[in-house]
C-alpha cells in the first residue's frame, strides 16, 4: 500500500517500517475494577491490604514475563 507522505518525500526517504511502533491496550474490567471488588477479592484470599504488594508480586512477575517471551517471539 502506498502511502502519499513517503511518495511525496521519496528522495529524502531510506526505507519503511511496516509495522507497529507502539501497541496501547486499553478497557475495563467492570466486575473487578473498582475498591469493593479488590476488598472483597483480598478478604477472600485472607490477604491484609498492607500484605497486597508482597501478594501481588508473582502475579507481576508472570505477567511481565509473559509480555517479554510475546515480544521476543515471531512476528506475524
Amino acid at each position: 500500500m502506498e502511502c502519499p507522505f513517503v511518495a511525496r518525500h521519496q528522495a529524502d526517504v531510506a526505507g519503511v517500517v511496516s509495522c507497529f511502533d507502539r501497541v496501547v491496550l486499553t478497557g475495563s474490567l467492570p466486575d473487578i475494577g473498582h475498591a469493593r471488588a479488590m476488598e472483597s477479592w483480598l478478604r477472600i484470599r485472607q490477604v491484609r491490604l498492607a500484605d497486597y504488594p508482597r501478594c501481588a508480586e508473582p502475579m507481576r512477575v508472570e505477567i511481565r514475563d509473559n509480555a517479554m517471551k510475546v515480544a521476543a517471539g515471531p512476528i506475524g
